[in-house]
């Protein structure tokens, strides 16, 4: 979850999924209040991979809260 008015956090999530295209199957964007959205990847590949990728995603400043499963 992050908020939606700081843009470049969204651009940095769209861009990590761009330059993985192989894994990222889909993601979802919800906006849950006037502030604040969840963003939720699908992705596809080695556990490792994809771990990995998770690990990307979470990195980035502008995350509220954030956790993969």
């Amino acid at each position: 979850m992050y908020d939606h008015h700081d843009r470049t956090t969204a651009l940095r999530l769209m861009g990590i999924q761009h330059d993985h295209h192989v894994l990222t199957l889909a993601a979802t964007q919800v906006h849950l209040d006037h502030d604040l959205c969840m963003e939720t990847l699908i992705p596809r590949g080695p556990a490792n991979t994809v771990s990995k990728l998770a690990d990307a995603n979470l990195a980035e400043k502008g995350f509220a809260i954030g956790r993969y499963i």
